[in-house]
């Protein structure tokens, strides 16, 4: 799972543990991007104390891993993460997680078909995004990978994809920005 983390909150966490628990996995990995490319460095704040919130509010919970593993090999891109992680983690299987506002505008991600044929993706539901993200480019360039399985069996096998209704959380670090200006 990737992300800002600018700050990170509630609502990752709360994303990790529906996440966690629709696919039964074992871990989370929390990817601190160290500058997303479709985000603009205004109000982005260092990549440290991005890092250092995202560890606190994933301290308590011992299967959640914080990633400075982009920063690290010099990536930018999630599908040249996961590509990497695939090579250097062979025996997990790795499936992206994502909040139903990324899926929108998953068709301007570097890579986004090539992404979704070679890696599962979990889709999580977040407040006001849940139509919006199933009618969205992004909904259709992963339906043509849509199966009727549960987010369990997208660790099974690579592809396809597994939208979780049920988690919707409104915080979002845009608005705890607000909050804190």
């Amino acid at each position: 799972m990737g992300g800002s983390f600018n700050p990170a909150h509630k609502g990752h966490l709360h994303i990790a543990l529906h996440a966690r628990r629709a696919g039964k996995l074992d871990e989370i990995w929390w990817l601190v991007s160290p500058q997303n490319p479709l985000k603009t460095t205004q109000d982005m704040a260092d990549f440290a104390s991005r890092i250092a919130s995202a560890r606190i509010i994933a301290k308590p919970h011992f299967w959640i891993k914080v990633l400075d593993f982009e920063q690290r090999q010099g990536l930018r891109y999630t599908t040249d993460s996961l590509n990497r992680l695939a090579r250097h983690c062979r025996r997990a299987d790795l499936i992206w997680i994502m909040g139903a506002d990324n899926l929108i505008q998953f068709p301007k991600w570097k890579g986004a078909r090539t992404l979704s044929r070679r890696f599962p993706v979990m889709i999580i539901n977040r407040p006001g995004f849940h139509y919006r993200s199933l009618a969205s480019g992004g909904a259709a360039l992963l339906n043509h990978r849509r199966r009727n399985q549960t987010a369990r069996q997208l660790s099974q096998k690579h592809g396809g994809w597994h939208y979780v209704h049920s988690a919707s959380d409104p915080m979002s670090s845009t608005a705890l920005r607000g909050r804190n200006a």
